[in-house]
Formats: C-alpha cells, structure tokens, sequence
C-alpha cells in the first residue's frame, strides 16, 4: 500500500537535530534507550533481518544506531573466535510481553485521538495526536511491538566481570572505543512498523499531527501529517518487508549494561585510543590533579559541580548511564570493572518530568536511591535498604 499517493504530507521543515532532540524526550517515558535509527548496522544480511537482539555487545554511533560488535551467547562470531580464553553464555530465561496495534509512546502530547475529520478509505485508520509544548517527539507502534528481556540479570554481571577486559583490549583499535562505551543488550522492544515524529510549535493553542496508516493486497504503509501550527518538524517511518515479516527486527528502545574498566586498567591502553568521551572541561581537569580520596569525597555532593562537569556532552551524544558510570568511577578508584544498567537511571525518572533533569538533579536522585557495591573489584549500584542519609 501506498498511502503517500493518496494523502500528501506537507513539506517538512528540519529542526536543527531531530534524531537527538527525539531520544532526549523519549527518556522521560520510561520504554528503555530511544534508539532514533531502529534498524541495525551490520555486514551480514541474516543479522539485519533479526536486528538488535539479546546478548548482543556494541555502542551507540553518534547519529543514534546500535552498533553491533558480537554476542555473549554466540560461541562462533568472528570476535570470539579471536579471543582464545573467551567462553560464551549458556542461553538464559527470557521474559516477553506485547503492546497491542496503535500504541504509542509520546512526550509533549496532552491528548489522542483514534480517527480525525477527513474520510478515509476502506482498510485506512488514522491516529491524531494533540500538542500544546513547544517540543514534542512521538513514537507510534501502528502494529504494536514485543517486549523481550532476561529474566535474570545476575549472571550477565558476573560474566561482563569476567570479560569487560578481554573485549576492551580486543577492540582496542575500534574507532569508537573509549571507556564506558560497550554496551551489552538485556532487553529490546521490537516491532515491523513504526513511525517517529518531532515536532516544534510556539503557538499556545497547540497543533495537531495525524499518522495515517493502512493495510491491503500490496503491503502495510504510513504517513504523517500535520496542521499550520507546528512550525518545524521531522518525520520517518519504517515497514518490514513483506519477505521478513514474521521476524521483528525493527528495535525502538533498549535495556542494557553499560561497562567500562577501572581508572588502572584503563590507563594501560594508550592514551592515543582514548575516546569521544575523554572528559576535558574545567571541572574534569581540577579533578585530575586531586588525590582520588579527595575526588571521591567531592562526588558525594554532585549538586555543587555536575552540571558543570557534564557541560562538554553533546545533546546527542549523552546517555544518562554515563552519569552513574562517571560517579562510581570517581566514588570507587580502585575498581576494575565498572557495571551501570538503563533500568537504574529510569527508575529515578518521576512521572511529572517533560524532560531529563540536568545531571545534578540526576545524580542526586541515583544517589539517594541506590549504593554503591564493590564485589571483588566488580562496582555496581544496589538499591538501599536504609534511607540515604543514614550512610553519611
């Protein structure tokens, strides 16, 4: 089906990064990572017909795609094969769950509606989002989606342990390694079509935005389309082909671990290999002469310099796993491997927030929430079983 043949969108008018400005706003909602890119970047075609999928280990490119670099339960991917000592994860429990046709996610929407005004053909439906924020970001699910998770995380900690090293010295010549970065999968939503929109508008009656869709003889198809109110915006829109529709490889948010190594472990790779993610702003510079008893002892009040320390990231750059991964590097010096979990900085989201609050305010929230465990030179955050204040 071609519904752009039957109804026009009007022309779109580009915000300066929609891709980032949608994954920032989506954080707010709880699904997981926005991933602004749902498909998968990777060589072999058989992997790009599954997409992102449970156990797989990569990063986050800067325009928003998962990168794939191997998986923790495939004994026979080229990565592997190449590391000697390495042994793959026995299959786990998994956990799944389905959101039904026409869900979304939305952010800056005050209201939905199932159809609109305008007389639709047969097998056609339509889905009229309404906004009144200045900004707003919709991911529309017009065939639903599937919720896949481990149902035990424990095991993955232990195993990242035990080889956060062998894969940082293995793809140490990586373009994009840098600490913190790797990023091992332990939940995907995925669906086999969607359609994401942002959207900008400064006009205190609102605007609407209609996403049309249908199904016949010819396949599935969606449009969007909006009214005069919105004054920039971006749309993109994503069916399955026909020949994999019964796998869903399409991968709207993500659940999973961030890890990194230790200040020692990671000094003994060249410097030259250092990352994107080598803090370098006035604040990290101060902190690098100071003795770690001391850095340590400063990161227990982020208030005073988070905001700060965290002015170099890019919009689309951050991930707010590195919050928690930034301070149990300074709160733990002598880690050796340093292990964060999406559902952490999720969990101290409150439902009134539009946005991410600023990394003092985050920070903060972690803080009181959880505490911070060293298991054999393994750090992670546990959550308190003793109100906050009781530690200091």
């Amino acid at each position: 089906m071609r519904l752009q043949n039957r109804i026009q969108p009007r022309p779109e008018h580009p915000i300066g990064n929609p891709d980032a400005l949608y994954v920032h706003l989506l954080q707010t909602c709880k699904r997981g990572y926005p991933l602004c890119e749902p498909g998968l970047r990777f060589q072999q075609r058989e992997k790009n017909d599954h997409g992102v999928c449970v156990g797989d280990v990569g990063y986050i490119h800067d325009d928003g795609a998962f990168i794939f670099l191997l998986n923790i339960f495939h004994p026979d991917d080229d990565v592997h094969s190449e590391m000697t000592s390495y042994q793959p994860l026995d299959r786990q429990e998994m956990l799944s769950a389905d959101h039904p046709p026409g869900s979304y996610v939305a952010n800056g929407v005050v209201e939905t509606h199932p159809r609109f005004t305008p007389e639709l053909d047969e097998g056609i439906s339509a889905l009229s989002f309404r906004s009144t924020s200045e900004f707003g970001a919709i991911c529309a699910l017009p065939r639903g989606s599937t919720v896949t998770k481990l149902a035990d995380l424990s095991c993955i900690r232990e195993h990242i342990s035990r080889n956060a090293t062998k894969w940082y010295r293995h793809l140490r010549d990586f373009a994009y390694r840098s600490n913190g970065s790797l990023y091992v999968i332990t939940g995907v939503e995925k669906s086999d079509a969607w359609a994401t929109l942002t959207l900008e508008q400064r006009f205190r009656e609102g605007c609407c935005a209609h996403l049309i869709s249908g199904e016949d003889e010819e396949g599935f198809d969606c449009v969007w389309q909006h009214g005069s109110a919105v004054t920039r915006w971006h749309y993109s829109t994503g069916v399955v082909p026909p020949v994999v529709s019964n796998v869903l490889s399409q991968t709207m948010f993500l659940h999973g671990f961030h890890i990194g190594l230790g200040a020692k472990r990671w000094n003994q790779f060249p410097r030259s290999a250092y990352g994107r993610w080598h803090n370098t702003t006035r604040v990290a510079r101060l902190f690098s002469r100071l003795p770690p008893w001391l850095v340590s002892w400063i990161w227990s009040w982020p208030r005073w310099f988070a905001n700060e320390y965290f002015s170099f990231y890019p919009l689309s750059y951050f991930h707010p796993s590195r919050l928690a991964f930034e301070y149990l590097s300074a709160k733990a010096p002598e880690a050796e491997v340093i292990i964060t979990h999406d559902d952490e900085w999720s969990s101290v989201l409150n439902d009134t927030d539009t946005e991410r609050p600023d990394p003092a305010e985050m920070l903060t929230r972690i803080q009181r929430k959880f505490r911070i465990v060293n298991e054999n030179g393994t750090v992670y955050l546990a959550p308190r079983t003793r109100r906050w204040y009781q530690f200091w």
